[in-house]
């Protein structure tokens, strides 16, 4: 839908470029998954480990983990219904005015506690970020978008089953039950009567009340006051099952490394969320379908790529460098050129993009920023034949500072080149 006004209008698809990238980045890491989940037998080797485990476990009278591993099946069971529920919430209110609405209406009524006491996000801390977010809707927000993919997710809604939508909110409930044919109609309507969609209103209204923001005939508003005893209560659920499922885990896992302790195996550490270190070889390797790639691209392979259309456009200045082997001191003898991205096999996942890469010194060798596709798996399970991390090379970078951009200050400032003359 994005790409269609994007065909259209450029300016939309200038708005809309980091919503874009960002489902085009979590599509093409689904897939990827999906390939490797196949590719490696993962549901199989899940199951066969985990009734080896259970089996483990009533060989040794482990009534504890026995229990906990019924709890956590349980539990697991209820929050996929609840996954089903939570979806057609979002589905059925993705709007970017309606969101707004939710978050004012939620800092009016947090502002009427004490600031420690209010739920995180709307402290008087985040006020800033909250007035940020505000304000670039009006750098990425266009009615004509926002409506059409509101009504996609009103869309996929109406396909669901309707004891579920009966459970909605009653605002949702009506433009979900909404006639088809209607339903854009509807949808413009909220949108022309809306004061959200003036930038100046939006910041004035961080400073209203809970009773003046009630009292605002704005539609979105209207609708974010009426949910808002639902968001609430599915929010508390929410807490509450990750509360539960953090104990329960955390129990069982804990069962788990000692059986497997027991056994002579170690169980891979999970650091999601955390911070850490990984560390491996730098080195290229083989994929699923046989091709073989080495573990350095090369400059003349980023003029190679130039199509002179997004995202390929390399500039002019750029192809020229390269064209004339201008490498300065960042030449890789190895490989005859200026290195620009390398792979390893370093543990990584969503997240530690940016990270810095060292090397055995403790020198800072590049930045982290992918990885192949087949090695996305890796967050359920690492292949070492596969996993390969994707880092811009530190080299390339001084290459872009220097050549390119001719940012002698900074490059004299990190100590890079010889300090220049004083009259530079």
């Amino acid at each position: 839908m994005i790409e269609s006004f994007k065909a259209k209008d450029a300016e939309l698809g200038i708005k809309y470029a980091n919503q874009l990238a960002g489902m085009n980045n979590s599509s093409k890491n689904i897939e990827g998954k999906q390939e490797g989940y196949k590719a490696i037998k993962l549901l199989d080797t899940k199951k066969a480990s985990e009734a080896e485990l259970v089996a483990a476990f009533k060989a040794s009278k482990n009534a504890t983990a026995i229990a906990d591993y019924a709890a956590l099946n349980k539990l697991i069971a209820e929050d996929q219904k609840a996954d089903d529920y939570n979806t057609a919430v979002r589905k059925a209110s993705d709007s970017d005015l309606l969101r707004s609405a939710q978050r004012l209406y939620r800092l009016a009524r947090e502002k009427e506690k004490p600031d420690a006491e209010r739920e995180a996000g709307y402290q008087d801390r985040d006020l800033t970020f909250l007035r940020q977010g505000l304000e670039a809707l009006s750098r990425r927000f266009d009615p004509k978008v926002d409506q059409a993919l509101w009504e996609l997710g009103l869309a996929d809604v109406r396909k669901s089953d309707k004891a579920l939508v009966a459970r909605l909110p009653k605002s949702l409930q009506t433009l979900v039950k909404e006639d088809v044919k209607k339903s854009p109609a509807t949808l413009a309507a909220l949108y022309k009567d809306s004061v959200l969609t003036n930038e100046a209103k939006r910041l004035e209204l961080m400073n209203a009340d809970r009773k003046t923001l009630e009292a605002l005939k704005d539609p979105f508003m209207q609708m974010a006051v009426a949910s808002f005893d639902d968001s609430i209560k599915l929010e508390k659920a929410e807490k509450d099952r990750s509360g539960r499922f953090q104990k329960i885990r955390s129990i069982y896992m804990q069962a788990m490394v000692a059986q497997r302790g027991k056994e002579g195996k170690v169980v891979y550490p999970d650091a999601n969320s955390t911070l850490r270190i990984t560390y491996g070889t730098v080195q290229g390797y083989k994929n699923r379908q046989g091709s073989a790639y080495g573990p350095f691209t090369k400059l003349e392979e980023v003029a190679g790529k130039n199509t002179g259309k997004e995202p390929f456009n390399v500039p002019a200045k750029e192809l020229d460098l390269i064209k004339k082997k201008d490498y300065g001191s960042y030449k890789l003898d190895s490989i005859g050129t200026v290195p620009v991205n390398f792979m390893a096999d370093l543990d990584i996942t969503g997240g530690n993009s940016g990270s810095a890469t060292l090397n055995a010194k403790g020198e800072l060798t590049g930045l982290v920023f992918d990885g192949t596709i087949d090695g996305v798996i890796s967050d359920w399970a690492f292949d070492p034949a596969f996993t390969r991390s994707i880092h811009v090379d530190a080299r390339y970078m001084l290459w872009v500072l220097d050549k390119y951009d001719n940012a002698t200050r900074l490059l004299d400032e990190m100590h890079v080149k010889p300090a220049a003359p004083a009259h530079h």
